[in-house]
C-alpha cells in the first residue's frame, strides 16, 4: 500500500498537469475535427478523382518504403511499376469499371453489392 501524499501540488507539478490536460483536449479536439470531414465526407471529389474509399482517403498517410515496386491488380492482373511500397490492389481501369477503392479493394461508398453491373466486361 503507498502512502498517501502529504504536501499539496508544487507549481512545477500544477504545469506538468495543465500542459498534459491541454495536449489532451488539442488531441480530442483535433479527431472531432477529423471525423466531421469524414462524415460529411468534404472532399468527396478529390476521393473519388484518385479512386478511394473514405476509409482509406481520409485515414492519412500509410507507411511506405521507397522504390520503386512492381504490382499487379487483383483482378485483370495487369502490372505496374509504384512509386513506393504502399503499392495499390486494383488498376485504374478496374477501378472505374467496378467502383472500387484501387487501395483497399472495396466499393468507393463502402456498401456491401451483392451482384454488379453484367454489362462491364472483364479483361481477364
Amino acid at each position: 500500500m503507498t502512502p498517501k501524499r502529504t504536501k499539496a501540488l508544487t507549481t512545477k507539478e500544477w504545469n506538468r498537469i495543465n500542459a498534459a490536460s491541454a495536449y489532451s483536449q488539442e488531441r480530442v479536439a483535433g479527431k472531432l475535427s477529423e471525423a466531421l470531414v469524414l462524415a460529411t465526407d468534404a472532399r468527396k471529389e478529390q476521393r473519388l478523382a484518385i479512386h478511394l474509399c473514405p476509409c482509406c482517403y481520409y485515414q492519412g498517410a500509410s507507411f511506405a518504403g521507397q522504390g520503386f515496386t512492381e504490382w499487379k491488380c487483383i483482378l485483370c492482373e495487369t502490372k505496374g511499376m509504384y512509386p513506393n511500397t504502399a503499392v495499390p490492389l486494383i488498376c485504374d481501369t478496374c477501378s472505374d469499371s467496378f467502383d472500387l477503392c484501387r487501395s483497399c479493394g472495396g466499393t468507393l461508398d463502402m456498401t456491401r453489392k451483392t451482384s454488379y453491373d453484367k454489362r462491364v466486361k472483364r479483361t481477364k
